[in-house]
C-alpha cells in the first residue's frame, strides 16, 4: 500500500528524496515545518483588523489623534457647564466659533481615516472604521453642549 505524500514527508530525513506523483522530490526542513502549521487564521498584532489594511503602528496612531483631540474638546465644553460669571461671558463670546472649527476639523478626520482604511481594503467593523464613526457622534454632542450652554 502506497503512503500519501505527507505521510512520506513525514517519515523522511530534511534531504532525502522521496517519489511524488511528479516524480522524484527531496525534503527540506521546510516541507516538513508546513505539516504542523496551523490549518487556521493566525490572529494578526492589528485589534481585529487586517494587517494588509493598515499596519499597527499606523493604526495605533490614528485612533489615538482623534481620542486626544475628543479629551481636549471635552474638558472645553464642559468647561462652559461649570464657569460662570464674567468667565462664562468671556468663554461665550468664542466657544461657538471653537466649537464649530474643532467639530469640523475631528469630523474631516475621521471621514479622511474611513476612506483611507477602506481605500486599504478594511471593512466595515474595522476598529478605526468604528472609532470614527464614534469620534464623529461625540464631537457632535460635544458641539451640541456647547451651543446648548452658550444659550443658556
Amino acid at each position: 500500500m502506497k503512503q500519501p505524500e505527507s505521510e512520506q514527508v513525514l517519515y523522511s530525513l530534511p534531504g532525502e528524496c522521496v517519489r511524488s506523483k511528479h516524480g522524484y522530490r527531496c525534503i527540506s526542513w521546510l516541507d516538513i515545518m508546513r505539516l504542523f502549521a496551523p490549518r487556521y487564521p493566525v490572529m494578526t498584532r492589528n485589534i481585529l483588523g487586517d494587517s494588509r489594511a493598515v499596519g499597527p503602528v499606523t493604526q495605533f496612531s490614528l485612533l489615538l489623534i482623534p481620542i486626544v483631540m475628543n479629551c481636549f474638546f471635552m474638558v472645553y465644553s464642559l468647561t462652559g457647564w461649570i464657569i460662570d460669571g464674567r468667565d462664562k461671558l468671556n468663554w461665550s463670546l468664542e466657544a461657538l466659533t471653537v466649537g464649530l472649527w474643532v467639530a469640523a476639523g475631528l469630523i474631516i478626520f475621521c471621514v479622511l481615516v474611513i476612506v483611507l482604511t477602506y481605500w486599504r481594503g478594511g471593512h466595515r467593523w474595522h476598529p478605526l472604521v468604528v472609532s470614527s464613526v464614534g469620534h464623529i457622534v461625540l464631537a457632535l454632542l460635544l458641539t451640541l453642549s456647547i451651543f446648548i450652554t452658550v444659550k443658556l
